[in-house]
């Protein structure tokens, strides 16, 4: 593959990703907006590897559920406590 040709793929593989990463961002909740983030390289001639991610400390759930309503890993039911000092919930 040429030099050229590998370049080219690589920067419309970056163009990709900053779509993927915009569609992402519109439909994200406003907290995780500014935490996503995308790239491209190149892992060998001619294969290149796009990655998107979501970091934050409700990502998962945002993508896949939580709770007894996850769509992925065990689906378990956990308690919500009160905080110290409280008789309820807050």
């Amino acid at each position: 593959m040429t030099q050229k040709l590998a370049s080219a793929l690589l920067r419309r593989a970056r163009n990709w990703a900053g779509q993927i990463t915009s569609v992402a961002k519109s439909l994200a909740p406003n907290h995780l907006k500014s935490r996503i983030t995308s790239s491209a390289q190149e892992i060998s001639p001619g294969r290149i590897k796009i990655t998107v991610n979501a970091r934050g400390k409700d990502a998962r759930a945002q993508e896949y559920g939580s709770g007894l309503h996850s769509q992925r890993g065990a689906k378990v039911k956990y308690f919500i406590r009160p905080k110290p000092g409280h008789k309820f919930l807050a």
